[in-house]
């Protein structure tokens, strides 16, 4: 095996073995950028971009947070599909 292969077949290796970190959205950012102001809390800054109230996702507090990642998630994106519709 030459030199060359040894070298690439050690860094696919490595790459391998390299955590890999799913790809994410940051909503806190982009609702701050949207308002021009910080967000607060996953709610008031729903409410901020009049996403709407959600219906819990689960129970508790993390079904409840999961329901208002969800109308951000989608208030954002009509919100950005209005930015680029035609006549913006």
């Amino acid at each position: 095996m030459s030199n060359v292969a040894c070298r690439a077949s050690g860094e696919r290796f490595e790459a391998f073995l390299r955590p890999r970190r799913p790809p994410f959205v940051d909503l806190r950012d982009l609702c701050m950028r949207h308002l021009r102001r910080r967000p607060g809390g996953i709610a008031s800054g729903a409410r901020a971009l009049q996403a709407g109230e959600p219906a819990p996702r689960g129970a508790g507090r993390c079904g409840r947070t999961v329901g208002w990642l969800e109308v951000v998630l989608a208030r954002l994106l009509a919100l950005a599909g209005e930015d680029t519709a035609p006549g913006s």
